[in-house]
């Protein structure tokens, strides 16, 4: 199975982190309902899989995934202290 680096964050790491930086009120509330209590399962040739809500990771292909992402290890380096982080960029032309 192949999982992405955000798969494994608790929903509650990136919610604290924007609260830290100041996300308040409606905002947090709408980034919070975008993450917590997603329930996800299978459905293959007619059965269907229980319906587990999903307290790590966010949604396949969603746009928040990557900026919440971005946000959590934004002050990663401050964390390293034997060890050199190196934030990248990404650069997409259209």
């Amino acid at each position: 199975m192949r999982h992405s680096a955000f798969d494994a964050i608790d929903h509650n790491a990136p919610i604290h982190k924007l609260n830290h930086y100041g996300i308040r009120i409606l905002a947090l509330d709408w980034f919070s309902s975008s993450v917590m209590d997603l329930q996800q399962y299978t459905f293959f040739k007619g059965n269907s899989s229980e319906e587990p809500t999903l307290t790590c990771g966010v949604l396949q292909g969603s746009v928040l995934g990557p900026l919440l992402f971005i946000i959590y290890i934004n002050d990663m380096p401050k964390w390293l202290r034997s060890a050199t982080a190196i934030i990248f960029h990404i650069s997409i032309k259209h």
